[in-house]
C-alpha cells in the first residue's frame, strides 16, 4: 500500500500548452519545484529562463505555475503568453542577475555560518586536547617521580641489607676470650666428693 502511494506521488503529469498557436505538451513529476516547472515552460516556449509569462485557460482564468497545477487535455490547452510588452530584455536580464546574486549571497551566508560553526567546534576540540595534554604531562611527571622513589627505596634496602650482613658476619667471627685452665689437685677432688664441701673455703680461681 505504501509503495502504491509513493508511485502515485511520483507519477508524471502532462500539461498541454498553446504557445503562439502551436500545441506543446510538457511532462513533469510532482517532486519538481515551481522553479523547475517554470524553467521547463520557458524552454518549451523558446524564452529565456528570466522571461515573465502567464498561463491561462480558454476563459482567461490564470493558472498558478507549480507542480500541483491542475491537469488538462489537448482540447483545453493552457495559453502561454509572454509579457514582453511591459518588460524589456534588459529588465529580464537584470532580474535574472539579481536572482543569481541573491542565490550566491545565500550560499555565501550558509558557507560563512558553517565555517563559523566549524571554527567554534575546532576551538573546543583544541581546548580539550590542550587540557588532556597537560594531564598527560602531569601523569608522566608523577610516573617518573614514582620510579625515582622506587629506585631510591631499592638502593636504601640494598645498603641496609649489606650493612646488616656485615654486622652479622663480624658478630659470628668475634673472638671468644680464652680463660686459663685450672688443674685441680687430687686433694681438692677428694674434698669435692664429701657432703661437707663448702665453696666459701675456696678461692675464686679454684672454683
Amino acid at each position: 500500500m505504501g509503495s502504491g502511494a509513493s508511485a502515485g506521488r511520483n507519477r508524471s503529469k502532462t500539461i498541454h500548452l498553446d504557445i503562439r498557436g502551436k500545441e506543446v505538451a510538457v511532462a513533469f513529476t510532482p517532486s519538481c519545484s515551481s522553479s523547475d516547472v517554470k524553467d521547463l515552460l520557458t524552454t518549451a516556449a523558446g524564452l529565456s529562463r528570466w522571461a515573465r509569462f502567464t498561463l491561462s485557460t480558454n476563459d482567461g482564468t490564470l493558472v498558478p505555475i507549480s507542480p500541483h497545477m491542475p491537469g488538462n487535455t489537448p482540447s483545453a490547452r493552457y495559453k502561454l503568453e509572454h509579457l514582453k510588452e511591459s518588460h524589456s530584455v534588459d529588465d529580464e536580464l537584470i532580474h535574472g542577475v539579481l536572482e543569481r546574486v541573491g542565490e550566491e549571497f545565500t550560499k555565501a551566508f550558509k558557507i560563512q555560518e558553517f565555517t563559523s560553526e566549524f571554527t567554534t567546534r575546532l576551538s573546543a576540540v583544541e581546548r580539550r586536547l590542550k587540557v588532556e595534554g597537560e594531564k598527560m604531562v602531569e601523569i608522566d611527571r608523577c610516573k617518573k617521580e614514582l620510579q625515582q622513589i622506587q629506585k631510591d627505596l631499592r638502593n636504601k634496602k640494598a645498603a641496609l641489607d649489606f650493612a646488616t650482613h656485615r654486622c652479622f658476619k663480624k658478630a659470628g667471627h668475634k673472638d671468644v676470650p680464652l680463660y686459663p685452665k685450672y688443674i685441680l689437685t687430687q686433694e681438692t677432688i677428694q674434698y669435692l666428693k664429701k657432703p661437707t664441701f663448702d665453696i666459701w673455703h675456696w678461692e675464686p680461681n679454684e672454683m
